[in-house]
């Protein structure tokens, strides 16, 4: 007997009687070297006439499973991703954990190795313990590299951190005042998932120059789109509310409870007759007249159920999901799917924007631009001039194309392809950057630490916080409106 692919040759002598059958039993060890599917078996009985004959058996590659303990900690708690070979060869692997926040923020990275042989199971531990993770929801997010294989597997999972947390509610005790009259203001701090010790509260009575205004029964929201006098909310709970700026009418309809992963809204794109919705459960398209929802998954065609970002096209809507870019033929209703492997920097895209014959993506891992009439992809990285491949918003005008880091702003010349980079040292109130809004002469810069806004013509900056009057710092979305500016600002609840 002889099995090449295991190097394994056996020989034994064999005496029958007429009539007379046997069964000669071989045991062997299959070695690493081992192909995986198919392997021969060639057996060759010599006597006067030689006898041969060619069997074969298979040997499955290996195939790992993973799995999470459960799906809700607290902030410093560590946590246990369970993996199964589950095929028929052991195994050696890479892996890297990640956990995103919700705008995309890598908060926490680990990366290891491991060796798991067919049929174990084991666990790959993580830890909460990061000072950027706060009480919120996150993406926890395991990439698995096998070597011999070269083959990859991703786990994603959204999970629940409890931490420190609080609301802060503040009034006066009437509205107008004469002047010299005292003014009676009133602070309430409520604690959520722990308690607050030796902090402190500054109170600041001011006059802004600018004049703002607070939605506070639109908490929750996480974008906000805006087209012919209708202003488009998206919320965490799964609500698309309409206000007719003109009217003062406002409206409000609750996403297709069908979801498995809930309806958080990620992104909206509007067009004449239908507002699309990305959820973690789906792209969902609604019919403005007919007041009724449609929904895509991969059943329909996405490349991946988590849609992050969208941008509108003509008769096509570019999609952004956790697994590939996707352009959609809104007419048939079809799509289209671009991965790594056709040219794009990476396989998640948080931000799109489109710009004549070019299509502008922003990833974790730098920019892809793709030129539509020709098919082609070009990269875009630190190293070409990018302050940070983790790309959030993408904002492109006549000239230039600026990109919001998690390191700075970056502005692409499209005429001589410089970069430049504006950082705390030009005038950014943080480097922290995670919204783009054009205005003009004026660009608006949303940061974790306040609200920066830069003068081309003056080549001056000014910043805005909550003492100007926003409402958070952390300034998620910026949405130009012509002579109103609209903001998102606050943590996601």
């Amino acid at each position: 007997m002889n099995i090449p692919t295991c190097n394994f040759t056996q020989s034994q002598k064999v005496t029958l009687l007429p009539s007379e059958s046997t069964n000669i039993p071989y045991s062997l060890t299959i070695p690493d070297t081992a192909p995986v599917w198919t392997n021969s078996v060639e057996v060759t009985l010599k006597m006067a006439n030689t006898l041969s004959r060619t069997f074969s058996f298979a040997i499955q590659p290996s195939k790992l499973v993973l799995n999470l303990d459960k799906l809700e900690y607290a902030v410093g708690e560590s946590g246990e991703i369970k993996v199964k070979n589950q095929g028929g060869v052991d195994t050696d692997y890479d892996y890297t954990i990640e956990v995103v926040d919700l705008k995309g923020v890598v908060v926490s990275e680990q990366s290891g190795t491991g060796s798991i042989q067919w049929g174990a199971s084991q666990t790959i531990g993580f830890s909460l313990a990061s000072s950027q993770i706060v009480d919120g929801e996150y993406l926890l997010s395991c990439l698995v590299q096998e070597e011999k294989l070269n083959k990859k597997t991703l786990f994603e999972r959204y999970i629940k951190v409890k931490g420190l947390g609080a609301t802060l509610v503040a009034s006066t005790d009437k509205k107008t005042y004469f002047k010299d009259e005292p003014v009676e203001a009133r602070a309430k701090i409520t604690p959520l998932g722990g308690t607050i010790s030796d902090g402190s509260l500054d109170l600041k009575i001011y006059s802004p120059e600018e004049k703002w205004a607070e939605y506070p029964d639109l908490k929750g929201t996480t974008y906000i789109v805006v087209k012919d006098g209708i202003v488009w909310f998206g919320t965490v709970s799964g609500k698309l509310i309409k206000y007719d700026k003109t009217k003062g009418d406002w409206a409000t309809y609750s996403l297709p409870s069908d979801g498995i992963y809930g309806n958080h809204v990620y992104s909206l794109a509007v067009d004449k007759n239908y507002v699309w919705v990305g959820t973690r459960s789906g792209l969902m398209r609604w019919d403005k007249a007919g007041k009724s929802w449609k929904v895509y998954t991969p059943a329909q065609g996405l490349s991946n159920i988590t849609v992050i970002s969208l941008a509108n096209d003509g008769n096509y809507l570019w999609v952004g999901t956790a697994w590939g870019l996707n352009r959609m033929d809104k007419i048939n209703e079809t799509f289209q799917h671009y991965t790594t492997s056709d040219g794009l920097v990476d396989n998640q895209v948080r931000s799109i924007a489109v710009d004549g014959n070019f299509v502008w993506i922003g990833t974790l891992s730098g920019v892809s631009r793709f030129k539509k009439a020709e098919g082609t992809w070009q990269t875009f990285t630190k190293t070409d001039g990018l302050a940070d491949n983790r790309v959030r918003a993408i904002v492109v005008e006549e000239s230039y194309v600026w990109f919001a880091t998690q390191s700075g702003v970056s502005r692409f010349e499209k005429e001589t392809s410089g970069w430049k980079t504006f950082t705390v040292s030009e005038g950014l109130v943080s480097n922290d950057v995670y919204s783009i809004g054009l205005d003009g002469t004026y660009i608006w810069f949303g940061t974790y630490e306040g609200l920066s806004r830069f003068d081309r013509r003056a080549n001056s900056w000014r910043t805005f916080t909550i003492q100007d009057g926003l409402a958070s710092n952390y300034v998620r979305i910026i949405v130009v409106d012509s002579y109103e500016i609209w903001f998102i600002a606050g943590e996601i609840s």
